[in-house]
């Protein structure tokens, strides 16, 4: 019979009151506005102000990269825009665009729910009604590309090869680290059809990216183009990476700067490794895809808390009940970390960061562990 938890199911009890808590907690967030207790419980601003000032070359304003500064890819600044122009039928201020932003996400995140409430598992739709998912899926601009990572798996689980390769590829433009799924799919659309249409899929995943590239680079320049990279490149550790766990662990202080290549080289390693688990079924495919994002995730020299929303969506169609459950305690683990412990800790000088220091440690060894789990269920099916 299986664990129940596990199997999919077509039910939505789990759901019928998170719409109304969802928008309530949203609303709630934008109008108290204000941290609470110092700590910013329901709302915080940060990255919304910064699609609020990326957007304004929608008024022509400036051109965007050029005159208009931006860390996010053109796809990510289309949609601040579309929300932006919506905004402004109300009122150009931020306030406004802040109410529209959470409402739109909300719709976002509550479809992604029901899909996943009835399309996957138990266990799985509970690792979305966490409130780090919530959280991050009203106040970041990752539930996009959680979304189309989500609506790509659903294909390719149904054998849609090209529409999987299609949504993988808007969530590769909206934010990049969904490339480092490509080398895992291309073995994949390989074993199970040919090296033409692994080719193919591998163009069309590819795609988006370089037509947004191209468009950036027409309309604001080579500089304009790499704009949104430069920030990236040059981040250090930011006190909540691996090797900030390491730090702690073993009271270092190595930096970034003494070992400049080794974080991308662990990174692209762990896609390499992935496509090397040559996944041939679809629980294959998905384990695969865990152990690519995850250790994009981990061996990054940066780390943020959205970050959880790049690994529910292929989370959700796992059949391991370890999985499941360790994805439900990271979901729970890094609310906890941001923002409670975050702002209890990074903003009160006279509070230790030992709390800070443990959750950070935590959180590293809870996605390496989930790595392992990925590979150890590979290894089972390869034998």
């Amino acid at each position: 019979m299986g664990d129940p938890l596990t199997q999919t199911t077509t039910r939505y009890y789990p759901i019928v009151l998170v719409p109304f808590v969802v928008i309530i907690l949203g609303l709630s967030g934008v109008t108290i506005h204000s941290p609470i207790l110092g700590v910013r419980l329901l709302f915080d601003e940060h990255d919304i102000s910064v699609y609020f000032r990326s957007s304004r070359w929608i008024f022509g304003e400036g051109t965007l990269f050029r005159d208009v500064a931006s860390e996010y890819p053109l796809l990510a600044n289309l949609v601040f825009g579309i929300w932006r122009c919506v905004a402004s039928a109300v009122n150009r201020d931020q306030l406004t665009f802040e109410y529209v932003w959470v409402v739109s996400a909300s719709v976002l995140y509550l479809y992604a729910v029901c899909r996943v409430a009835s399309e996957t598992s138990r266990l799985a739709t509970i690792t979305w009604l966490a409130p780090a998912p919530i959280y991050f899926a009203l106040l970041r601009y990752d539930i996009y590309p959680a979304t189309a990572t989500l609506l790509a798996m659903l294909a390719i689980r149904r054998d849609a090869y090209i529409a999987g390769a299609f949504w993988l590829g808007i969530a590769a433009a909206l934010k990049g680290y969904a490339l480092c799924l490509l080398p895992a799919y291309f073995v994949f659309i390989f074993c199970r059809r040919d090296l033409k249409a692994a080719i193919s899929c591998a163009a069309i995943v590819i795609g988006p990216t370089l037509l947004c590239l191209l468009a950036s680079f027409i309309f604001a320049g080579w500089e304009g183009m790499l704009a949104p990279f430069r920030l990236q490149a040059g981040r250090e550790f930011n006190g909540e990476s691996l090797y900030d766990a390491v730090n702690y662990l073993l009271v270092s202080q190595v930096k970034a700067k003494e070992i400049p290549l080794l974080p991308l080289l662990l990174q692209l390693s762990s896609a390499l490794i992935a496509a090397a688990m040559c996944p041939r079924k679809f629980q294959d495919l998905v384990n695969a895809f865990l152990f690519a994002v995850l250790g994009f995730i981990t061996f990054s020299p940066f780390y943020s808390p959205q970050f959880v929303l790049w690994i529910l969506p292929l989370v959700a169609f796992s059949d391991q009940r370890a999985m499941l459950i360790s994805a439900i305690g990271f979901s729970w683990l890094t609310y906890f970390y941001f923002p409670i412990v975050y702002d209890l800790t990074k903003h009160r000088p006279g509070l230790a960061q030992m709390p800070f220091q443990a959750v950070v440690v935590a959180t590293t060894a809870l996605r390496l562990l989930m790595m392992g789990l990925a590979i150890k269920h590979s290894g089972k099916k390869l034998q």
